[in-house]
């Protein structure tokens, strides 16, 4: 029980770098969130990111990025899921490009720019590994926009972005 516990709670590496303005979209809020294409960990980030999109009247911009490990043929779970949440547009890539591009190395990665095309956010949108809640990340998105001087950053809960078996990574 307590080895499942600290499983749920350890979350992934961070990036290794930041996106640059170029990802942002003038004028709008961009959210850029990179996936594995079937870590189970990330079903929850991809509901409440969902959940953020259907609820917001902002003009905004949700890009999911598949990121595709080396030689993985496995299920694609997480990118049907992906081309069913609205205002968003699903991007596939290999992994190592999306390192490349964005610097995410864990399932579940969101990006956060303003319509100054100002990073306000990189991290994860989950507690823990698998939590999902809905309410608390559109409470915690319309703080962002409203607020603005919430957290920057958060522990991103999910798998390795090269893993060819979706697992945690470190």
């Amino acid at each position: 029980m307590a080895s499942a516990l600290q499983y749920d709670t350890k979350p992934g590496l961070g990036p290794i770098q930041q996106p640059g303005v170029r990802e942002a979209d003038p004028g709008r809020w961009t959210l850029i969130m990179i996936v594995h294409p079937d870590c189970p960990c990330t079903k929850a980030s991809l509901r409440n990111l969902a959940a953020i999109l259907d609820a917001t009247r902002l003009p905004v911009r949700a890009e999911i990025v598949g990121a595709m490990p080396p030689g993985y043929e496995g299920p694609k779970k997480n990118l049907a899921m992906a081309r069913g949440i609205v205002k968003s547009e699903l991007v596939i890539m290999d992994a190592d490009r999306a390192l490349q591009t964005y610097g995410a190395r864990t399932s579940g990665h969101l990006f956060v720019y303003d319509p100054d095309q100002d990073l306000v956010y990189s991290g994860g949108l989950t507690p823990a590994r698998g939590a999902e809640d809905a309410m608390s990340s559109m409470r915690w998105f319309k703080a962002l926009v409203h607020q603005g001087a919430i957290a920057s950053s958060a522990p991103t809960f999910g798998c390795s972005l090269r893993s060819a078996t979706g697992e945690r990574e470190g």
